[in-house]
């Protein structure tokens, strides 16, 4: 965070000036649950000017309305970084407290969470992005969202679904906004398993277009498959396997598929 001070006449006719400081985040890791809450109402437009600078900068919204649009123009611009998506590997909401009840979403860096957990998770999110129908939606908080104590199952998405859908919509989006960035961290961490990605953003780069990763969920079931192979009874174990010990080895065998193919 960084500190700011703003110099304000607060009567117009008098020569007299105050002296209001706040403070703002420099990148996504600073944004507070609060602010990212803030920020995703700005996107959508449910927000006004005066508002999201409060709610980033603490300056109050009757000091904010004494500023002119050049001052104003320069506090948004200390913040412009919010309109550059960029790779961050933690949930900033960390929990849901719902009817009483705790859920929690995977730890920083992803620590815990399993190859199967990811696959439903990831398949949930790319398929809202698809079609913005909100069981979609509902369905990956339910997959990303566990009770305390809980480890994911199949079966426990279809019992958490219910209670995910009384998540706000506000909320709802900021999970949505975290887990892009989120998804641009992985692509980062592995980048040769994502190749077709890396090409979407640089394309994205050259023509300006959006540059969030796009990303196919169906290739996963068939990494899994080729991971299972015919060990089918045991599917379910290479489904609790922790998600960076399955991107690792991935990542090797790819390794090993490229310099076969430079020995040729």
């Amino acid at each position: 965070m960084k500190t700011i001070e703003i110099r304000y006449h607060p009567f117009s006719w008098l020569p007299w000036e105050r002296t209001e400081k706040g403070s703002h985040p420099e990148k996504w890791e600073e944004l507070t649950p609060r602010q990212l809450i803030t920020v995703a109402c700005t996107y959508k437009g449910r927000i006004s000017d005066n508002r999201f600078l409060y709610f980033m900068t603490g300056i109050k919204p009757g000091i904010l309305k004494k500023l002119d649009h050049y001052q104003k123009y320069k506090l948004f611009e200390l913040i412009g970084f919010i309109s550059d998506l960029k790779p961050y590997s933690s949930f900033i909401i960390d929990h849901l407290e719902i009817n009483g009840k705790s859920f929690y979403a995977p730890k920083p860096r992803l620590k815990g969470m399993t190859f199967g957990q990811f696959i439903f998770a990831d398949s949930f999110f790319k398929n809202y992005q698809e079609t913005s129908n909100p069981e979609e939606m509902t369905s990956f908080l339910a997959a990303l969202y566990l009770p305390s104590g809980e480890k994911f199952t199949e079966e426990l998405i279809e019992q958490n679904a219910h209670v995910m859908k009384k998540v706000d919509a506000v909320t709802r989006e900021v999970i949505f906004i975290n887990y892009l960035l989120i998804f641009q961290w992985i692509v980062e961490l592995y980048p040769l398993l994502f190749p077709r990605v890396e090409n979407e953003k640089k394309k994205s780069a050259k023509d300006g277009s959006e540059n969030t990763p796009q990303h196919d969920p169906k290739a996963w079931i068939k990494v899994f498959d080729s991971l299972v192979g015919d060990d089918i009874v045991n599917q379910d174990k290479y489904a609790r396997l922790p998600f960076h010990n399955v991107f690792r080895y991935l990542t090797e065998k790819r390794k090993e598929s490229m310099r076969s193919k430079n020995k040729k």
